[in-house]
């Protein structure tokens, strides 16, 4: 099992250059000045229209993301189990954050230890989770990778004060 692991780990690795990783890191400090100015414009509150946009921004994100893991990394015949390894391997290899996986009773957690980079821009700024952007992106990823529709809600922010970010993923019922 770990050796299995290893390998997925050194494929991703193999893919994601120094380069590669300095060129994507560009790309979210770009979504993460894109998200300051959208707070500083419209300062999010618990129902505003802003939260909805930038949570379908990120599934979109998240989508294609999702098929490009898909598709690159041939994952179409895997197993859904696998398809998470590589997953879990891309998100280790672009060092975005740490993030923890855990299993709870009726949901899934997923928890970016020290936060989300938006998160941390906004370290104690906000009474509020903000990170709806990253929650599109769980959703969207989730969707293009496993086929499943999923809602996602942010239960802990760094920037409302919590140690980190914990995101809940149920099954969307709706669907």
């Amino acid at each position: 099992m770990e050796e299995k692991i290893n390998n997925i780990s050194r494929k991703v690795d193999s893919v994601l250059t120094d380069d590669w990783i300095e060129g994507f890191e560009l790309g979210w400090s770009w979504v993460v000045d894109f998200e300051t100015e959208m707070y500083r414009l419209f300062p999010y509150e618990k129902e505003s229209d802003i939260l909805r946009v930038l949570y379908d921004a990120g599934y979109n994100s998240g989508i294609k993301l999702g098929k490009g893991i898909l598709n690159y990394f041939e994952l179409e015949s895997k197993s859904l189990k696998e398809r998470a390894r590589y997953f879990d391997a891309f998100l280790s290899r672009i060092q975005i954050a740490t993030i923890k996986f855990s299993k709870r009773e009726k949901h899934r957690a997923l928890t970016f230890v020290g936060g989300t980079p938006f998160a941390r821009a906004f370290l104690g700024v906000t009474e509020y989770a903000i990170c709806y952007h990253t929650a599109g992106i769980i959703a969207g990823c989730t969707k293009a990778l496993f086929d499943r529709d999923v809602v996602v809600v942010e239960s802990r922010c760094l920037a409302r004060g919590d140690n980190d970010c914990e995101f809940r993923v149920w099954p969307d019922e709706l669907e």
